[in-house]
Order: structure tokens, then sequence, then C-alpha cells
């Protein structure tokens, strides 16, 4: 999959941690000190949760885990995904 692409899916991926962000701002919009919902949302805003991943990603490449390299993980979702549109070609076992 081609640069572009991948900044693409960067930059939609960017937007939805930052609505996530957004959400849980405006439900704190009317704190209530004794809600432990608000409180668990501070907490997770103040450690920076609210932006990453709180999982942690694996993803195994020729017998060997690789965990939270995301441009590995996402070029393999980028190559897998163009794999799955492209023509039918005897070369491509996926392909038909």
């Amino acid at each position: 999959m081609s640069q572009l692409h991948l900044k693409s899916l960067n930059k939609k991926l960017a937007k939805i941690r930052q609505k996530k962000l957004e959400d849980n701002l405006s439900t704190l919009k009317n704190l209530n000190t004794s809600s432990s919902k608000h409180w668990k949302l501070i907490t997770k805003i103040e450690k920076g949760d609210c932006t990453k991943s709180s999982r942690s990603t694996t993803i195994k490449v020729n017998n060997q885990l690789k965990t939270d390299d995301l441009d590995l993980i996402s070029n393999i979702f980028a190559d897998n995904l163009e794999s799955i549109f492209q023509p039918m070609n005897p070369m491509n076992p996926r392909a038909g």
C-alpha cells in the first residue's frame, strides 16, 4: 500500500482518537464530584489513556511475535486489504 494510503489511514485514526477525547471532555462539562464515572474519566485523561490504546497489539510475522510495532501492523493490514481487492491473478492465491 502506498505512503499516501498510510497517511490517510493515520489521519483517520488521529481523528477518531481526537473525537474520543472530545467526547470524554464534553462528558466532564457537567462534572458531578460524587460521580465515580467522572473521576475515572479524569484519571484516564491525565494518564493519556484517551488518546492511546490501552491494549497492546501483537502480531505474528515469520514465526516471531511483534508487539506494538504499529507501523509494521498497519503495513501488514494495508497490504492484506489491498490484496483482497486485486483483480484475479493466478499468482495471487487470494484472488477468485
